[in-house]
């Protein structure tokens, strides 16, 4: 199925903003950056075309658990090796399922049998298609699942990161932060009701997490190398960053990291069988 396939991108005037602007932070920067992909049309996994855009593909895993078994033979024996070490069988049919869903996407864009696909690893585990693969046509894409949601976004010709959260309450969420905020999404926490700070820690963490996937060096990065809330990693003041907000469903809270000056339309598409 195709069709018409849209971003939602709207600016966002909502406590997390007037608290960003009692806090002193450019609420312009941050404007810039808040566009919200809400709207995941169905497709079937067969032949799409990136065509100019970004993919953001939304799987729910638990729908694919009958087929977890035969799903298993597209998966390399490194693959394998790492769902065997999970100590629950939930949490193994998770992995499992999201890996073969990654190969047929995968396979369905290249045009290649899934099983067929090579992977290649970075320094801190990210991975990338490999070879031949690779060259065709420099597509690369991120994988992230939270209990039986996956979020698989695919793009050509740029470094992506995307991660996807479930929403639970945080008792650690103020420590949590100092660990890994900037002082100035720090600022802006406080300075918000404390009804909305579990919302906007999942946001801020979502984000960030989604960059330090893009970059492909993980949680190693000094905490304030970027502000999420200005989308600025350099220090310019400027955005290096361009986010996108997923709300890919009822708990759970997602976000989309893309180098700023990547203007490609981003859609979000429903895994169909």
């Amino acid at each position: 199925m195709g069709g018409s396939i849209g971003l939602t991108a709207k600016l966002i005037a909502t406590g997390v903003r007037e608290a960003v602007s009692d806090a002193g932070l450019d609420t312009k920067a941050m404007d810039r950056q808040l566009e919200v992909l809400s709207d995941f049309q169905p497709q079937t996994p067969h032949a799409p075309d990136l065509n100019g855009g970004i993919d953001v593909w939304r799987v729910q895993l638990d729908t694919l658990e009958p087929a977890a078994k035969s799903l298993e033979r597209l998966l390399s024996p490194d693959e394998m090796k790492r769902a065997d070490r999970f100590r629950f069988a939930q949490d193994r049919r998770r992995f499992v399922v999201a890996r073969a869903v990654l190969r047929r996407l995968l396979g369905a864009y290249l045009g290649a049998s899934p099983a067929s696909l090579r992977f290649a690893y970075g320094p801190q585990g990210k991975p990338r298609l490999a070879d031949a693969h690779y060259a065709q046509g420099h597509v690369t894409f991120n994988l992230s699942h939270s209990r039986e949601l996956a979020l698989l976004a695919v793009a050509k010709g740029c470094e992506i990161g995307v991660d996807l959260e479930a929403v639970r309450p945080l008792e650690e969420a103020s420590a949590m932060a100092r660990r890994i905020f900037s002082a100035a999404e720090l600022a802006a926490l406080a300075a918000m009701p404390e009804v909305e700070r579990d919302m906007a820690f999942y946001r801020f963490w979502t984000r960030r997490e989604a960059w330090v996937k893009a970059l492909g060096t993980g949680l190693a990065e000094p905490p304030d190398r970027l502000d999420v809330t200005t989308a600025d990693a350099g220090g310019t003041g400027e955005p290096d960053w361009r986010f996108v907000r997923i709300e890919p469903g009822e708990g759970y809270v997602g976000a989309l990291a893309v180098p700023a000056g990547i203007s490609l339309d981003v859609r979000g598409r429903l895994w169909l069988e």
